[in-house]
């Protein structure tokens, strides 16, 4: 007999079942489990099951919220992907809004505050949104966890509920986990680096406040997605994030493993800042060497590359003012800074993957 009841698994927020076909599975007495099987094995051995998942319903849940009610949103971003964490579906509701731009830990140890603060506002602003309210934060910083618990408990007492959205892997849930440890709380819910690991609402309580988690949504322009799951925490390990400059010519390319490729085609000598994972390898090469490199790569078990499966590539000239310097962005990856002198480049990813130069250089 397939048992279920009203129990939801404290890592993803599904209903607790005995059924296997379903989200929330459990081979245990429902009573006596936190997690379902899914959330137990990514916790302790960072392997994910997605087959039961459906896409649809997630954004279903999301699209059918009335955020028209007594609910103030907080929208949490990613600072190194923000064209493609920025959602639009809240302009109508900006009154009751704040953005917390999240992962500010991945940013150099040394840069601009104001000038970063202030691009990433007309970033934010340039989506449609006006004078944005913005937290900037990471899982690691104590003061802006304070400043954001402060804010959920100001919004209970306006007897609003504090809604969290985002994007997949923007840290919602390590945040949220920084919340409850801030109030003493143990109960953790589900962090890691891979898509969709919450898949229903769960309402929350954070010391005498509620929020309400959503499932991140699904982005099909990351990176993440066209990759093995032992590849990912390669990836996104933002605890060995860096930036890497590389001083380049025009006739020569950067290549990172099997992901990315970048001919420098036209300009002066100049730097290439690369804000990506330290355990990704880079490679500099003459551009002539450029496609006999990509081949090599690959056919390389050792190197990141996408899943066979995914096989369509894409190459993209890119032309850039001279003046002034620019951000890559490639999403799930990194942000790629092309300093000034450089006035065109050519970008080869897969098919799937976004790319975008950024209106404004945060970095």
């Amino acid at each position: 007999m397939k048992s279920c009841n009203n129990k939801k698994c404290l890592g993803c927020g599904a209903f607790l079942t005995n059924d296997p076909n379903s989200l929330g599975y459990v081979n245990k007495n429902l009573n006596d489990v936190d997690y379902c099987i899914r959330c137990f094995r990514l916790r302790n051995y960072s392997e994910i099951d997605n087959s039961n998942l459906n896409i649809a319903d997630i954004e279903k849940q999301i699209e059918q919220l009335d955020y028209s009610k007594s609910i103030y949103i907080f929208h949490v971003v990613d600072v190194m992907d923000l064209d493609n964490t920025v959602l639009r579906n809240f302009i109508n509701f900006q009154n009751k809004l704040v953005f917390i731009v999240n992962k500010m830990d991945c940013l150099p140890k040394q840069y601009n505050a104001e000038l970063t603060a202030s691009m990433i506002y007309k970033t934010i602003e340039s989506f449609g949104y006006n004078d944005p309210k913005i937290i900037f934060t990471s899982s690691f910083n104590k003061s802006s966890i304070k400043k954001i618990n402060k804010l959920v408990a100001n919004v209970n007492i306006r007897k609003q509920k504090a809604l969290f959205v985002g994007c997949s892997n923007v840290g919602k849930s390590s945040l949220i986990n920084q919340l409850l440890k801030l109030n003493d709380q143990n109960e953790e819910l589900t962090v890691s680096p891979f898509i969709n690991t919450t898949i229903l609402l769960k309402q929350i309580k954070v010391g005498k406040n509620l929020i309400i988690d959503t499932p991140g949504l699904p982005q099909k322009q990351n990176i993440l997605n066209y990759v093995e799951n032992k590849d990912v925490k390669r990836i996104i390990n933002l605890k060995n994030s860096c930036s890497i400059n590389y001083f380049i010519n025009p006739n020569q390319t950067l290549q990172i493993e099997g992901l990315l490729s970048i001919d420098y085609l036209e300009g002066t000598k100049s730097s290439f800042t690369f804000y990506i994972s330290k355990d990704l390898k880079i490679s500099r090469m003459k551009s002539s060497n450029a496609d006999k490199n990509w081949e090599i790569n690959i056919s390389n078990p050792k190197i990141i590359k996408f899943l066979p499966k995914y096989h369509e590539y894409k190459e993209i000239e890119i032309c850039l003012d001279k003046d002034h310097k620019h951000n890559l962005d490639v999403s799930g990856l990194g942000l790629i800074t092309l300093n000034k002198g450089i006035e065109k480049i050519k970008v080869k990813t897969l098919k799937e993957v976004g790319i975008s130069v950024t209106k404004y250089a945060i970095i």
